[in-house]
């Protein structure tokens, strides 16, 4: 297929040189698309790992589920088709907002069972 470029006097076709580094580009950008699929991933498994952070902190005891969860974020890269097929894990966790805790029990508060992905 001929390109063109769009001037003023109208489309004056490429040049052989011209087609063959357009060819050649792109195959180049073709050829790093698994390179910024994986690159996109990191970034969301990264997201993903820092939204579970606070469990990790000295005072909060991480729960089973949750170190299950942060294990297989890392292990992604691991997967037969990474970066073109994902298998996301997923957990679910319970979030408290703006609570009061007094003899076991949550008063005012909000409380949300998030889906993480």
């Amino acid at each position: 297929m001929t390109r063109y470029h769009a001037t003023s006097n109208g489309n004056i076709a490429f040049t052989a040189t011209e087609e063959l580094e357009a060819d050649r580009e792109t195959a180049e950008w073709a050829a790093g698309a698994d390179d910024r699929a994986a690159v996109e991933a990191r970034t969301k498994r990264n997201d993903l790992i820092q939204e579970t952070d606070f469990h990790a902190l000295t005072d909060v005891e991480m729960t089973a589920e949750i170190t299950a969860y942060r294990q297989e974020l890392r292990d992604i890269t691991a997967q037969e088709d990474f970066p073109a097929n994902i298998v996301w894990p997923t957990v679910k966790i319970i979030k408290v907002e703006d609570s009061t805790i007094e003899d076991s029990t949550i008063e005012d508060s909000t409380i949300e069972e998030l889906d993480l992905i």
